[in-house]
């Protein structure tokens, strides 16, 4: 096999690789770095301002922010929960806002198991939310890929600093790490 044949093989092996997301389980994320999330409305069911709808992107302003929207919830989201409220809770972090966003229908009993979750698992600065505002502003401005069961974006200023997006809900340790992560290099 000649020797610039097998260069270029190896050079679009690499090319591939690098342009493959971190994980297998990774959906590519149309946000990246330096891009703005729109406002959007939920339904907060646990948060300062339970049972209204309301913007959190706009109420939180300026402050670094990390959000997880979620299609599904799995213990290992609500252990990605509990990890992103002791981010918020420690001394060194207090302007922090932490948010989770339940992308799916709404209902009396999602809400109940929302609030047994925050309960539970004493979640206190992290309004755990229902997505209230239109479908196609999902994808379209929010960058919400229907193939993400869980995406988690990181902002400062309003411009988003991380972006990851998730094919399925049930996130593996070193996946909950890699967003608490990205949580914490926002902070420095």
């Amino acid at each position: 096999m000649p020797l610039r044949l097998i260069a270029t093989f190896v050079a679009a092996v690499c090319m591939a690789y690098a342009a493959a997301p971190a994980s297998a389980a990774e959906v590519d994320s149309p946000l990246q770095p330096g891009a703005y999330l729109a406002p959007f409305d939920v339904k907060d069911c646990t948060g300062p301002a339970a049972g209204k709808t309301l913007c959190y992107y706009c109420r939180y302003g300026l402050r670094p922010v990390a959000a997880v929207f979620v299609r599904e919830w799995t213990e290992e989201i609500t252990e990605l929960v509990a990890a992103l409220e002791r981010e918020a809770a420690r001394p060194r972090n207090p302007r922090l806002a932490t948010l989770v966003v339940y992308v799916g229908p709404d209902t009396q009993e999602l809400e109940q198991r929302l609030t047994t979750i925050a309960s539970v698992h004493e979640v206190i600065r992290t309004p755990l939310t229902i997505y209230r505002d239109t479908p196609g502003k999902l994808k379209e401005t929010l960058g919400i890929s229907p193939d993400a069961a869980v995406t988690a974006y990181t902002w400062r200023d309003g411009a988003i600093c991380s972006a990851r997006a998730f094919g399925h809900a049930a996130l593996a340790a070193r996946e909950r790490k890699a967003v608490i992560a990205d949580v914490q290099s926002l902070l420095e």
